[in-house]
């Protein structure tokens, strides 16, 4: 009697650790808020696991990609972003790592931060998520955002981009999934990605609790509505959002999307 009853103690421990797998005290829940003219930011829970979304129209205000000092040296942590910006008065509104980067904190591929190449597109074959082919390139220009397929690059007007970053794998594709993601894999990690909604809007997203590629994809794809979507990292993945409470500064980071005013 007592096997079974410290047997149906573990099931209930279980069940009741599974339903809460996604929360995470350090990071607050976020009602629907404005962060600057047309990008907004809140808290969504789907299937289980919660999400802090920020939703851009790129055509209103345009996110950019930072990663170093007037130096060339990549500054890595949230607080030196913060003050290289003080230092050009301007205030940070929101960061999000924006890529994945080697040691020193430079990136593995692609990298065009206002309009400058830092890094070149990287097509080689090897292991890790970056080369889970097809991995992507996310761009942007004057005219709006992309997310495509690595081999599709350069776009046509490559002088128009204002920035890009490179990574993978490329999680939705054209409305289908990344043919390696599986339902039922059990490595999960708190991870973050970027998805482009049919409208042109963007949508950065973190989870707060560690996620699997397939609910990452499954999240952009059926309830944000972005058939592309590209992952950006997991376990360093961190986001900085100091009017909504969301002010932890994350370190040994690469290059860093935000907006900055």
């Amino acid at each position: 009697m007592h096997q079974l009853h410290s047997f149906l103690y573990l099931i209930l421990l279980t069940v009741l650790l599974g339903g809460c797998r996604s929360k995470n005290t350090d990071s607050p829940e976020i009602e629907r808020s404005t962060l600057a003219a047309g990008t907004t930011i809140e808290s969504i829970t789907h299937r289980g696991a919660q999400w802090h979304v920020i939703t851009m129209d790129p055509k209103r205000t345009k996110p950019s990609i930072r990663l170093s000092d007037g130096l060339e040296k990549p500054l890595r942590d949230f607080s030196a972003f913060n003050a290289a910006a003080k230092e050009a008065n301007e205030t940070t509104v929101w960061m999000m790592n924006a890529g994945m980067y080697h040691a020193g904190g430079s990136p593995v591929g692609l990298c065009i931060c206002n309009g400058q190449e830092v890094s070149p597109v990287n097509r080689d074959e090897g292991k890790g998520n970056f080369f889970l082919k097809p991995n992507g390139i996310f761009y942007l220009t004057h005219q709006g955002a992309e997310i495509i397929d690595t081999p599709k690059w350069p776009p046509a007007a490559t002088s128009t981009v204002l920035c890009a970053t490179q990574s993978g794998p490329l999680l939705v594709h054209q409305g289908k999934l990344h043919p390696a993601i599986r339902p039922n894999s059990p490595n999960e990690l708190v991870r973050n990605g970027v998805g482009l909604r049919a409208d042109g809007h963007l949508c950065f997203i973190i989870s707060t609790g560690p996620v699997s590629f397939y609910e990452m994809a499954i999240f952009f794809r059926d309830y944000l509505h972005c058939p592309n979507a590209l992952y950006l990292d997991g376990v360093v993945s961190a986001i900085y959002a100091p009017n909504v409470g969301l002010n932890k500064l994350a370190e040994r980071l690469g290059p860093v999307f935000g907006l900055w005013e």
